[in-house]
């Protein structure tokens, strides 16, 4: 019984978040069914830069920086993102190597969904996650060419 209250409450949370808005019921279960809920305490690393890892992670709660080593010695943050969001798109997407350090900024807790776990979703679930995927990577995209035209 402990465990379907658990479950209840991980499918309230996801059913809360503007990521799953297009996830019916089904589809979030499916996803809980692959997905691991992780806590990150403040300045915890999430990922670093250069690992090998596909999973992408969907912030429930919480803070992340985006940090690209610079060299031996510096960083730069990139961005910070919120709840709501997806992180770790390029190393799920491509070749599951991290192209920059995930930094949870205050108490922060994510869904991580591993990249081989994904064939496991009927189709119509994996569509609806990669959908938001595209469009996570097009806002970014937009983000990011509005910034470089700015600094033209």
């Amino acid at each position: 019984m402990e465990l379907d209250t658990e479950f209840e409450k991980a499918t309230k949370l996801l059913q809360s978040i503007g990521f799953f808005d297009d996830f019916n019921d089904d589809g979030i279960s499916e996803i809980l069914t692959v997905g691991e809920l992780k806590r990150f305490d403040s300045h915890d690393h999430i990922t670093r830069e250069g690992a090998q890892s596909n999973n992408l992670y969907i912030i429930l709660k919480g803070k992340v920086s985006i940090v690209k080593d610079i060299d031996r010695y510096s960083q730069k943050e990139l961005v910070a993102i919120s709840a709501g969001e997806c992180i770790g798109e390029i190393a799920f997407l491509l070749d599951g190597h991290r192209t920059t350090n995930l930094i949870a900024e205050t108490e922060t807790f994510l869904l991580k969904i591993n990249g081989e776990k994904i064939e496991h979703l009927s189709c119509g679930t994996q569509l609806n996650l990669y959908k938001k995927i595209s469009i996570s990577l097009a806002q970014k995209l937009k983000n990011n060419n509005q910034l470089f035209t700015g600094l033209l």
